[in-house]
Order: C-alpha cells, then structure tokens, then sequence
C-alpha cells in the first residue's frame, strides 16, 4: 500500500501567553491521500489555521510529525525544506494582505518560479500565462497591481501562485470567507475543476460546513485544538455523532423558512473553556447536555465507529468514521467498547 501524500503524527502546538500556555492544537492526528480533499472544519479559535500552518511549516509543531510522501519534515532546516516548500503551498483567507501590494500580477505569479529556478524568463511568462488562464482571468490582469482588483480576482491570483509550482498538496486556507456570497460560488467551483485537472491533494480549512459538503471528500471536526470526528464527507455532514458535530450541522440554516421556524435545534450553552485552563476530561463536557462524570474526569480517545474495519482503514478514508466520545463507546458503537 502506498503512503498517505501528507501524514500527521501527534502534532501539538503550543503558545506561550501572558498567563500561561495554550495548547492550540492536541495530539492531531490526519492523513490525506493522493487526489483527496480533506475537509477540516470546526468554529473560530478551535486550531484549524494552526494546523495548516504548522502543515507548511509556517509554526514550527511543539511535538509530533509531519510527513510528506513517508518523509519527515518537522525538523527540517530551511535548506532542506526548500525542495518540500514546492511541493506544499498555501491559499491563504485574507486575499487583500497577502499579495504584495507593490507588486504586479505577473510579477506576484513569477516570483515562485524565480525562487525555485524553474525555467528561463521566457518558460517563467509561459507558465504565468498558462495559470492565469486555468484560473479564469484574462492576460489583460498581468500588469495590474492588487489594488486595482477586486476580492475574488485577489484570491485567484493567489490561486495561481500557489498553483504555478504544480504543487501535490495544496492548504487552502478559508479561501472565501472573505469574499462576497456572489463570488464565492465561482471561487469553490474553479477549485474543483483545477484539483480535478492538476490532480493536486488539498487541506480545505473551513468553517462554513455546506462549502465542505460540496468540496470534500473526507471531513474532519476540530473543537478547542483536537479532532472529535472524522470521517466520509456523508458520513460525518449527514450522520454526524459527536454531540459537537451535531450542534455545528443544527445551526445551519434551511432555506424554507416555515422548516426552519419549525426546527427544534439543540444548541450547545455557553462558550468554549477557556484554553489557558482546558477541561481535565472531555473538553466539550462543561457545554454537552450528555456529560457524566466520566466525560468530566477522563480524556477520551479517537476511536473507530464499528463496521469491521480498523482505525488507520478509518483514517485513510474508509467506510468507518472516527468519533471522540466517551458516551457514544458505552453505546457499544466505537472499536474497543
């Protein structure tokens, strides 16, 4: 069996703060294969960015491993990563502040090439105007500056530089959270028709849940920097049983609005813990209407929905999912109850 495109080992991340330390990510564990769009959602705050970044080495992990095609990148110096930097790129959210503003288009698309010393000047405006073509915009843009664009043509532009090294592994970080709803759309659409193309993998991080239904091949629920479940895009966006990936698909709306006034929506209380003091147990036990002592005493571990398959089966994309809980395993519906 051939290794996973990206695999993720324990990875932790922590920050010291006035006050003490956060642990914004927890012993994450996630493979993506090749051709896969992993879907990481969860709410503001819950580790999802600091993964993908840690992912591509813009944090460097306080423990764990990260590998790329079996080959271990955490503690690779900056000489040694160099040749895995073009293999792994980033679409980063805000498409306003990260394109250089002094900088035209075709120079923002180029300057990776030039990095990496791939190709003459002539092969680099080939290359430029070939993925700006794949992403939708016109030659015309090329000698444009940020500033004279609009959101969604700022965001394909970012596309396209992260594109134009022909990446394996693309994070995509909030990629149209910051655009209009009119645009979006388009955005979400060029990128599945560019993965289905290029045949790039993709960490899609996200909040908005009905973007990962239609993106994702395999989604994965993040709540105060650790995975809670995991599974088939079907699997956890339609029968979801983390009591936390219940609450997320509750709160999206439905479009009829006589439904939607109809709904009985089992909204968590409260707010997230503090993550300076983290629960000892579960972390969503001060909020979930199902904890018990145990939930608030033991940690539980990630653990594989019962179907016959195992746990690194479950987390290559097979038909089991992964759910957190300690409830759900005295049900007797996870591997090991």
């Amino acid at each position: 069996m051939n290794p996973p495109l990206l695999k993720i080992d324990n990875l932790s991340v922590s920050f010291s703060v006035p006050g003490g330390t956060v642990n914004a990510v927890r012993d994450v564990n996630l493979e993506i294969g090749r051709g896969e769009i992993l879907g990481l959602v969860g709410e503001t705050g819950s580790g999802k960015t600091t993964v993908g970044k840690a992912v591509v080495r813009l944090l460097e992990p306080t423990s764990g491993a990260i590998a790329i095609d079996g080959v271990d990148i955490t503690h690779l110096s900056r000489r040694s990563m160099r040749p895995y930097r073009r293999q792994i790129q980033m679409v980063f959210q805000d498409p306003y502040s990260s394109l250089n503003p002094r900088m035209s288009v075709e120079q923002l698309i180029a300057h990776p090439l030039a990095i990496h010393g791939i190709g003459g000047r002539s092969e680099r405006v080939k290359l430029v105007r070939e993925i700006v073509e794949k992403v939708g915009l016109s030659k015309a843009v090329l000698g444009r500056y940020p500033g004279e664009m609009s959101g969604g043509q700022r965001q394909r532009v970012g596309l396209a530089r992260a594109l134009v090294l022909s990446p394996a592994l693309l994070v995509a970080d909030e990629p149209v959270s910051a655009l209009d709803v009119s645009v979006q759309a388009g955005i979400l659409n060029l990128l599945v028709d560019l993965q289905q193309e290029l045949g790039f993998s993709c960490l899609f991080i996200t909040h908005d849940l009905g973007v990962a239904e239609h993106l994702c091949d395999r989604v994965a629920v993040m709540y105060l920097g650790e995975i809670v479940e995991i599974g088939r895009r079907e699997e956890v966006l339609v029968h979801g049983e983390h009591p936390y990936t219940k609450s997320l698909l509750e709160a999206v709306p439905i479009p009829d609005p006589t439904i939607q006034r109809g709904r009985e929506r089992a909204t968590l209380p409260g707010d997230p813990p503090d993550p300076l003091s983290p629960p000892v147990g579960c972390a969503l036990s001060p909020r979930c209407p199902l904890a018990d002592l145990r939930c608030e005493q033991e940690h539980p571990s990630l653990m594989a929905m019962r179907s016959g398959q195992t746990t690194s089966e479950a987390l290559l994309g097979g038909d089991d999912h992964m759910v957190r809980c300690h409830r759900i395993q005295e049900a007797g519906l996870l591997v090991g109850s």
